[in-house]
């Protein structure tokens, strides 16, 4: 894939279940990436929430019952509204995604971003899941890690990797290089070789 293939990427979305390294791999891209591309992810929006909408665990509890509480239902539409707005005024987006009902809520992405160039990268982490099963403690955080595979189930991506084969700086590398992206110059973070005097 080149520069020439596709408009100018805006908005790189990585769906991947817990503990598949979608963070490590997003704050990678941010130094991997030529220009400034602003994080979010669905802790972004936990975090902004009212706290009364978070109690008696009411957005978790509908949605494993498959009736999504119907205010976090809206306040995720207008999440995915504010950074299409984000991207359509220029920004460059990397968005930390989990798409429990699959394509479902990608297709709510994909209407939220039409007319936005945007890549979508499946992370995966096959080994971190088994472990994470192995030593779970709890049913309900067994249930969690289980949706691991799952939220990668009818979904559509411009590339698959797995954060267990290299670490994020090289997995970010090649995503960089797959959707053909200009790589970040060499700052004070990003030197190849001691500073000259």
């Amino acid at each position: 894939m080149t520069d020439s293939a596709r408009p100018e990427l805006q908005v790189i979305l990585l769906n991947g279940g817990s503990r598949a390294g979608r963070t490590a791999l997003a704050r990678a891209l941010q130094n991997e990436l030529a220009g400034y591309w602003l994080r979010f992810g669905i802790d972004t929006l936990l975090e902004a929430l009212p706290p009364r909408l978070l109690e008696g665990e009411a957005i978790a509890g509908g949605a494993a019952a498959g009736t999504p509480n119907p205010a976090f239902t809206a306040i995720e539409a207008h999440w995915r509204q504010g950074i299409a707005a984000i991207a359509a005024s220029g920004g460059r987006v990397l968005v930390e995604v989990e798409l429990a009902t699959g394509p479902t809520t990608q297709q709510l992405w994909r209407i939220a971003l039409e007319g936005i160039p945007t890549a979508w990268i499946g992370v995966r982490s096959p080994s971190a899941l088994a472990a994470a099963q192995e030593f779970a403690h709890s049913d309900r955080f067994r249930e969690r890690v289980a949706k691991g595979e799952s939220v990668h189930r009818g979904i559509s991506y411009d590339l698959v990797v797995d954060t267990n084969i290299a670490p994020p700086a090289e997995t970010a590398s090649l995503i960089r290089e797959r959707l053909g992206l200009e790589r970040a110059a060499a700052g004070p973070h990003q030197t190849s070789g001691p500073a000259q005097p």
